[in-house]
């Protein structure tokens, strides 16, 4: 096994082996002494420090030791210590040493500019280092497109496109992949000229820096006070959705509508579907304030992983729970009056008492009360008089929706109303008894009483809201 050592480029420790040490360090050396000295010679050696740690990035986040094959890569990229002498540029694009050679005349020493290709940074990355690769190739701060990105995500005009150039751009794992996607000419060749200008940019760049934390605070703000208003609705769904005036769980809220696996199902995907982006956004915001470095694959991709299966879970439940009201059915019940006498028929409430204190959930014009206790929904009926009728009769029609028709029968049939006859007086319950098990069906009664002609009806107070009058 091979001595390594640790060696510090550009304020980035690497470890790089003993013999790729020495090779690297007379490079090194012979630069600086083509270099000479002065400031600009020491600029050039800092310049050259910080391109040396950017080409062995992948080798550092590899986890492995700089080998003397990798400094013979980036020796290559860069260029041999000969092109740092003090030179000009021929009109043909050669590089004319003013040193000369062994008989004095001018030396030309070729150079072969590197081709820019479009790469994904994934060293440099918040999610799938698109944006860096593109600062990268069009040579811009990656703040500025994800900048871009943001705005587009709210407009949703930038999801599409992101995916498209995650999957369409390489990423750039090796050396020379990352000299590609930085491109240009070797790094002996840049422009001094082109240095200082970019010294005159660090304002701009300053700029950058504060408009990117301004963003990230206020997407930090706003996913943070999305993400509670997220919590507290799905948690108090009822409160939320005005289902229920009470603070009731989603997921017991989604199991009286879809059961308990699929009412479950449903709320889960539906945190997950929401609450992932709100989660990446508030992370996004994070990054932009403090800088630190992302969490790379693990991050972005079980974050993908689970808004997928958020996605999954929220459409199987939806449709699940659609599937629970597909068919309706009723459940007609005649009873038969016996013997009438007098020519007043007297409508009376039973002393049924469903105050349900533990909830109350309007759905579809229906008030329903939860005793939790007894797990048992009440609903009031719905009592409709028909007067003109041949005969004095009362029928009680249950009905229920369910996935099937016979499921439906049975939520029906499940339904417990209590109606007597005494002579002259008809008494009913005033509301209806749906078992806890049955759920939510949007389950109704309707209680019909055929008058005939010339006997009076009284209802009582407490039934007239409940009553409708018709004539056959």
């Amino acid at each position: 096994m091979k001595r390594t050592i640790v060696i510090n480029l550009s304020g980035f420790a690497y470890t790089i082996e003993e013999d790729a040490h020495d090779r690297l360090k007379g490079y090194l050396d012979k630069v600086r002494i083509y270099l000479g000295g002065g400031e600009d010679a020491e600029e050039t050696m800092t310049d050259l420090d910080a391109r040396l740690a950017e080409l062995f990035t992948p080798v550092a986040m590899n986890q492995r030791s700089i080998t003397i094959a990798d400094v013979e890569e980036v020796i290559r990229i860069i260029g041999d210590p000969e092109v740092f002498a003090s030179d000009t540029v021929t009109e043909d694009g050669s590089r004319k040493d003013t040193k000369g050679g062994d008989d004095g005349s001018a030396k030309e020493v070729p150079f072969v500019p590197v081709r820019r290709r479009l790469y994904r940074d994934p060293y440099s990355r918040v999610l799938g280092g698109v944006c860096s690769g593109l600062g990268a190739y069009f040579r811009m701060d990656p703040f500025v497109f994800r900048i871009l990105f943001v705005i587009g995500f709210f407009f949703g005009i930038s999801i599409i496109p992101y995916i498209f150039l995650w999957i369409a751009m390489p990423k750039a794992i090796t050396i020379e992949q990352r000299s590609q996607m930085y491109g240009g000419e070797p790094f002996a060749n840049y422009n001094p000229a082109a240095k200082k200008s970019a010294r005159n940019n660090t304002g701009i760049n300053r700029v950058f820096i504060v408009l990117r934390v301004i963003l990230g605070i206020i997407l930090t703000l706003v996913s943070f006070i999305t993400l509670t208003g997220l919590v507290f609705s799905l948690v108090f769904m009822g409160k939320a959705t005005s289902l229920a005036p009470e603070m009731v769980p989603a997921i017991e809220m989604a199991r009286l509508f879809a059961g308990n696996l699929n009412g479950t199902l449903f709320v889960v995907g539906l945190w997950l579907t929401i609450g992932i982006p709100v989660l990446m956004i508030l992370y996004l915001g994070l990054h932009l304030i403090f800088n630190f470095r992302s969490g790379g694959k693990l991050i972005g991709a079980l974050a993908l992983l689970l808004w997928l299966g958020g996605i999954g879970s929220l459409a199987y439940g939806s449709i699940a729970t659609m599937m629970e009201f597909r068919e309706r059915a009723s459940v007609e019940l005649p009873v038969i009056p016996g013997s009438f006498t007098g020519d007043t028929l007297y409508i009376r409430a039973s002393d049924l008492n469903y105050s349900g204190d533990d909830m109350n959930i309007t759905f579809k014009n229906i008030l329903l009360r939860y005793d939790k206790e007894k797990d048992l929904f009440y609903d009031e009926p719905e009592i409709r008089i028909v007067e003109g009728a041949d005969n004095l009769a009362f029928v009680v029609q249950k009905k229920s929706y369910g996935p099937t028709e016979q499921k439906a029968r049975d939520y029906a049939d499940k339904i417990d109303y209590y109606i007597e006859f005494n002579g002259s007086e008809l008494v009913i319950d005033k509301a209806f008894k749906i078992p806890g098990d049955s759920g939510i069906r949007k389950q109704k009664v309707i209680v019909r009483v055929m008058v005939p002609e010339g006997v009076h009806v009284e209802v009582d107070s407490s039934l007239k809201r409940l009553t409708r009058w018709s004539i056959n």
